[in-house]
This record gives structure tokens, C-alpha cells and sequence, in this order.
């Protein structure tokens, strides 16, 4: 059959029903498109959890060592002083600089143990997505905002110590100092890296990957 125009219906339909097939197709590989951006993405973020918790804790596992360090440098310190009396200014620099460096280079790997003091008056009942969305609010506006001043504030004075190869202020004092003042960009850049990985664990928490919650090694996991 054909309109007024000469044109057959049958061709008219054909048309109409390719169209809608091919619209169907379209809006089928598009729902496989995102489907698989998706998955990409909750594979890179669980990528990146795993190299930065490897990260920070090799980093932890070695300066953990530094706390021994410590204190048998004080040690050696109170012992040459009270019983050799002798004493040695760049030996009690030392064991201050290392117990410094434990505390700030640690501090990635105390956060990825999830480690620091946290007053739970309510957090402690939430479900793992209510403390995803707690964890992620208090990583993104709160701990890499204040990481980031934190490491603008530093780095000129940073950069000003090494320039001027600062050592100790005290006659004897440990050589160096710009290295220790190093460390407070490093313990920046650590923390922060474990900050992005633990705002990583609470997006895979909040698309049902649960497994991942951000927790202390003894904790069981919440309730849903």
C-alpha cells in the first residue's frame, strides 16, 4: 500500500522499526559503557587502596623500629651521663629528632589501622555506610583541607633550611636540621595519600563493597 505521496507504508514501517532497533542497540551499548566505567573505576580505586596501604605500611613497619631506636639512645644518654659522666649534645638531639620522626612519618600508617584517638559517642553504633559517609565527610572537608595548608605553610620554611643548611642551635647539636624539617612535608604527603585512600574505601563502601570499610585490624565489621 502506498500514501498520498507515492511512498510505501511497508517501506515507511520497515524504516520506523530499524530506527527503534537501532535507538534500542544504542541505549543497550551505552547502559555496557558505564556499566564498565563503573567496574573500571571501583577496580582503580581498590588498586590505589592497596598500593597506598602497602605504601604506608612498610613505611610504619620500619619507623616502628625507630621507637627501640629511641629509647636506647636515651638510655645511652642517662647512662654516660650518670654513671661516665660524660655528655654528648648531638646524642640528645638525636634521640628527640628520631622520636619526632616516628610520630610524623608514622602517622599514615597509624591512620590506615585507623589508629587515632576518636571519641565515639554515636559512631560506634553506626552502620558501615553511615560511618562511610561520616569518614568520607571528615577526610574531604576536614583532614586533606587542613594536610594541605599545612604543607603551604612549611614548604618556604622548609626550603629556607636547606638553603641555609640549618644544624642544630645548640654548640655540639646534630648537623642537619633540614632534614628533620623535611619530614614534616613527608609526613604531608603520607597522610594525605592514606586520607585519599581511606575517602577510596568509603566511596567502595557506599557502592555496596562493604568488605573494604575502613576498621581497626580487631574490629568486626557493622552491622548494614
Amino acid at each position: 500500500m502506498h500514501d498520498a505521496d507515492g511512498h510505501s507504508f511497508t517501506n515507511k514501517s520497515r524504516l520506523s522499526t530499524g530506527g527503534a532497533a537501532g535507538r534500542g542497540m544504542r541505549g543497550k551499548g551505552g547502559g555496557r559503557g558505564v556499566a564498565f566505567a563503573v567496574v573500571a573505576c571501583m577496580a582503580a580505586l581498590i588498586a590505589f587502596v592497596r598500593a597506598i596501604d602497602k605504601l604506608n605500611g612498610v613505611i610504619g613497619q620500619v619507623v616502628g623500629w625507630w621507637t627501640l631506636g629511641t629509647v636506647l639512645v636515651c638510655a645511652a644518654v642517662v647512662l654516660l651521663r650518670y654513671v661516665v659522666n660524660v655528655g654528648f649534645i648531638w646524642l640528645q638531639d638525636l634521640y628527640v629528632w628520631v622520636h619526632a620522626a616516628v610520630f610524623t612519618l608514622g602517622a599514615g600508617y597509624t591512620l590506615m589501622r585507623n589508629g587515632h584517638v576518636r571519641v565515639d559517642i554515636l559512631y560506634a553504633r553506626w552502620s558501615a555506610r553511615q560511618k562511610a559517609k561520616a569518614d568520607l565527610f571528615g577526610t574531604l572537608l576536614l583532614l586533606l583541607p587542613w594536610l594541605a595548608v599545612t604543607g603551604y605553610a612549611a614548604t618556604p620554611y622548609v626550603i629556607a633550611s636547606w638553603e641555609t643548611q640549618e644544624a642544630s642551635f645548640s654548640a655540639g647539636g646534630m648537623p642537619g636540621v633540614f632534614v628533620l624539617k623535611t619530614v614534616l612535608l613527608l609526613f604531608c604527603l603520607t597522610l594525605g595519600l592514606q586520607g585519599l585512600a581511606v575517602a577510596a574505601r568509603c566511596i567502595l563502601v557506599l557502592r555496596g563493597r562493604e568488605e573494604y570499610q575502613h576498621r581497626r585490624p580487631d574490629e568486626a565489621p557493622s552491622a548494614q
